[in-house]
């Protein structure tokens, strides 16, 4: 009985660490999100253009470990379904490229890009 009860401890942990550890397709999104906040917030605030670049190359990476994190989870049978998973592609790509475009405009045309975005949306 007591191994029993050590080997129902040991399993009910790892299902705890595991469950803790994956992610919900919704945590993908809102993180996409998050980022692409984080970048609107940083163009519309900054003065300094190389901080700008600095910040938005840290974002770009952070879209890449979701890239990666995502992958590890498809791997890990975490996340299922191929729409869900081609839409979170999708919009990591999107999010990526965008941060792209904008390391590469002027801080004028960047701002005034933003504001064409934002009245269309």
């Amino acid at each position: 009985s007591i191994f029993g009860a050590f080997s129902a401890g040991a399993l009910s942990l790892y299902s705890l660490l595991r469950k803790k550890k994956s992610r919900n397709p919704s945590d993908y999104f809102t993180e996409i999100r998050r980022v692409e906040q984080l970048a609107y917030n940083e163009i519309s605030n900054s003065e300094d253009w190389i901080e700008r670049q600095q910040f938005l190359k840290q974002l770009e990476e952070r879209i890449v470990k979701l890239r990666y994190d995502l992958l590890e989870d498809i791997c890990e049978g975490r996340i299922k379904g191929d729409q869900v998973v081609s839409n979170i592609m999708m919009l990591l790509n999107e999010a990526r490229r965008n941060l792209s475009m904008v390391a590469k405009q002027t801080p004028e045309s960047t701002e005034r890009n933003f504001r064409v975005v934002r009245s269309a949306a």
